[in-house]
């Protein structure tokens, strides 16, 4: 969610390619019969839990702490079938060094919950979802207020390359709207292993810019991004994964613009981490 997510360059610092051979196409034909299997076998309750060590907190271009995080989320849905899914979902932030300044709660210093639906109409994924931004502190009255978001999403569902947008509507305290595009392709590289790679263009209006960054920059392109990742299944429920991430500000006038905890602001970074999850 934030997530998946999220928790998401376009100009090509890593350069990513897949050798497209025979056996390569039939691990591909094997996890989508795979894949198939497990919608036809899909609970009516389903769950996933993770946690990701991660070498810097880095959201929608914003370098939130340069310094190593950790992240536990958790969701549940309820699967209906051909009428899709109701999900919930947790997600938090927790600080491993004093970087960010805030040291109350054990390091943690966000706390989001969402509630959302989504459904495949033909080729389509569509979603809705609303997520509540949560900054807490017992001692430091610094940390920032709440905020809240509506969040609509679609991919087109291939065999080939997997296009989405996301558009995120702030109507608490931003009152502006983040947008992202991108592409993401995976391949099923054997049984238990998957690689993918995924390239996004984030874009805001002037408020969100505003609100976010402390610039007064027009409304346009806020971030580029590029990942690679990889999945590797321990069993069916248990899995181990990992990603490498680099992420640029785009806008002039948000480079430079906003401070990381008194630090140099970060226009670029290179990052990424570990993650463990368990599904059901």
């Amino acid at each position: 969610m934030k997530t998946q997510t999220l928790r998401k360059s376009v100009f090509g610092l890593l350069v990513i390619g897949f050798i497209r051979t025979a056996s390569a196409q039939t691990s591909d034909q094997r996890a989508e019969g795979q894949q198939l299997k497990k919608e036809e076998t899909k609970n009516l309750i389903s769950g996933e839990c993770s946690i990701e060590l991660l070498s810097a907190y880095v959201w929608r271009g914003m370098v939130r702490t340069d310094e190593p995080v950790w992240q536990p989320n958790a969701s549940l849905a309820l699967n209906l079938g051909d009428y899709g899914s109701f999900f919930t979902a947790f997600f938090a932030n927790f600080n491993t060094t004093t970087r960010a300044h805030h040291n109350t709660c054990g390091g943690i210093d966000e706390i989001d919950y969402a509630i959302g639906y989504e459904v495949d109409v033909s080729f389509l994924t569509l979603g809705i979802a609303h997520t509540w931004y949560t900054f807490p502190s017992i001692t430091d009255s610094s940390y920032a207020g709440s905020t809240r978001e509506i969040n609509l999403s679609a991919e087109i569902r291939n065999d080939y390359v997997v296009p989405f947008v996301e558009v995120n509507v702030d109507y608490a305290r931003a009152d502006g709207v983040y947008a992202l595009a991108g592409l993401r392709k995976e391949v099923q590289v054997m049984d238990q292993l998957m690689i993918g790679t995924e390239v996004t263009l984030g874009g805001g209006t002037n408020p969100y810019t505003d609100y976010s960054f402390g610039a007064h920059s027009k409304s346009g392109l806020v971030d580029g991004n590029i990942a690679i990742y990889s999945q590797f299944d321990i069993t069916d429920n248990v899995y181990i994964g990992a990603r490498l991430a680099y992420m640029t500000l785009l806008d002039n006038a948000i480079q430079g613009a906003y401070p990381v905890y008194g630090n140099d602001p970060k226009d670029q970074m290179i990052w990424g981490g570990l993650t463990f999850g368990v599904s059901f």
